[in-house]
């Protein structure tokens, strides 16, 4: 969380600038973000002897509400994946229309879905968030990781009424296209 909102921060965004590479901004951007990443899932130390509470699944309806909600999570993560301009979101297509000589891609987006890309750029996070926290076994670590992943979402999104009101506004509009055909 740390490496990903210092490198939003304006100063990161100068150095790449002065280096030629602000196109690639996104790129690096997520390719660092990926590698952290890694190194963290890779590098993680369980702490298994401390755990705060530990339900029992097995043969039980408990199993199938767990698994329920977990589908439910992995499909807010893929509908947030698939909402989002996903190669907007990985510096794909900055490069792209930046050498077709096109203005950064995030122009041709209304000024609303600017302003909410701004308070909330990934809503998959509310599925991670169920995924850590809904869980039959949690240990001092997994809460750990909980708790920073929702403070994280905490801190850094600011969704607001105005926000709010596009989002709906863009349902009640797919909806009546839907509905149309």
């Amino acid at each position: 969380m740390f490496q990903h909102s210092a490198m939003t921060k304006p100063l990161f965004k100068r150095a790449l600038g002065s280096l030629g590479l602000q196109v690639a901004e996104r790129s690096i951007y997520v390719i660092a973000t990926s590698f952290i990443l890694h190194a963290l899932i890779q590098f993680w130390q369980p702490i298994p002897w401390i755990s705060l509470w530990h339900i029992d699944t097995s043969g039980t309806a408990l199993w199938t509400v767990f698994t329920a909600v977990h589908c439910g999570a992995w499909c807010i993560i893929y509908i947030g994946a698939i909402m989002m301009d996903l190669g907007e979101m990985l510096g794909i297509k900055q490069v792209y229309y930046n050498l077709r000589g096109l203005p950064d891609p995030i122009t041709f987006k209304s000024r609303e879905l600017q302003r909410l890309y701004l308070h909330m750029r990934h809503p998959s996070f509310t599925g991670f968030c169920i995924l850590l926290w809904i869980y039959p076994f949690m240990s001092l670590d997994r809460v750990l990781l909980a708790g920073l992943w929702t403070l994280y979402m905490m801190v850094a999104w600011n969704v607001d009424q105005f926000d709010y009101q596009y989002q709906c506004h863009q349902l009640r509009r797919k909806h009546s296209k839907l509905t149309y055909y």
